[in-house]
């Protein structure tokens, strides 16, 4: 059975409060169709990070910037190892999966060079991983036990390798929006930087706080960062990253209008009006 998201703008039917409501929303949707089309022809400059790369939109042109590279990836590869074999070990029998670790070792230790990335820290979680799988097969052990104290030795190992891909990522970020801000002739007040969630929302959360801090800090004019950088958990490609510009742009212009500021409808109208309701809910 599929349940999905039905569309409440006819409510309430049967009703000319429906029809109210469905002429407001098709104005506002001609609107944004408007705003959109202006983005397009180069009146707002997006900039949009999506996967390994940073995209640029000014009206027609668009260039792309590479960020994250092999020493990136390479980083991010080891420090999945021991999640890996969490779950090779959780959901195979313990012979099936000690296999299939010791091929994984095995495979690593044949590819290993002196001059290979993080070398040290792959040596590192080898032999522990190794010394994992001889205490587990002995009866009397606990895995959970083994693993959680494995764990623990690893930790340490992840820490420092999560802290070098985040740095790689800043120092990459920022050389890249520095080059492109060397370039840009609109204001601030005309540029919106997106960050698409993809296939992994949970890591596009640094790239939103790169944007804003580079924002905030290269801003001479008095505009809000948080007004100009959004994050987008759902978003797949540069079409989705416009589509929410020109959502902001056209709230913007109806908040100027009816409400005389810019950002007063950057958040939920109805959740804020309603926090003293919420309050009086649980007394």
């Amino acid at each position: 059975m599929s349940i999905s998201i039905q569309n409440t703008d006819e409510e309430p039917r049967n009703s000319v409060l429906g029809e109210i409501n469905v002429a407001f929303h098709t104005y506002y949707q001609k609107r944004k169709t408007q705003m959109l089309e202006n983005i397009h022809a180069g009146n707002y400059q997006v900039i949009v990070r999506m996967d390994n790369r940073i995209i640029v939109k000014c009206g027609d042109k668009v260039t792309q910037h590479l960020i994250n590279n092999e020493a990136y990836h390479t980083i991010k590869a080891v420090s999945h190892l021991p999640v890996l074999f969490f779950y090779l070990l959780s959901e195979s029998p313990i012979e099936t999966a000690t296999l299939k670790i010791e091929e994984v070792l095995r495979s690593l230790e044949s590819e290993l060079e002196s001059d290979q990335p993080e070398k040290q820290a792959l040596l590192e979680i080898c032999d522990r991983t190794k010394a994992l799988l001889t205490e587990m097969k002995d009866e009397a052990a606990s895995q959970f036990d083994c693993f959680n104290q494995y764990w623990q030795q690893i930790e340490v190992i992840e820490g420092q390798l999560l802290a070098k891909a985040a740095r790689l990522e800043i120092s990459q970020t920022l050389s890249v929006l520095n080059k492109i801000s060397a370039e840009m002739e609109l204001s601030a007040s005309r540029l919106f930087l997106v960050t698409l969630g993809g296939h992994q929302p949970r890591y596009k959360q640094l790239a939103k706080l790169i944007f804003k801090r580079w924002f905030s800090e290269n801003s001479i004019q008095n505009v809000d960062a948080e007004h100009h950088v959004h994050y987008c958990e759902k978003g797949q490609s540069l079409e989705d990253a416009l589509d929410l510009v020109a959502t902001v742009v056209t709230d913007r212009e109806l908040a100027r209008s009816l409400l005389g500021s810019d950002t007063a409808l950057d958040q939920d109208v109805l959740g804020l009006v309603a926090q003293q309701e919420i309050d009086r809910a649980w007394r």
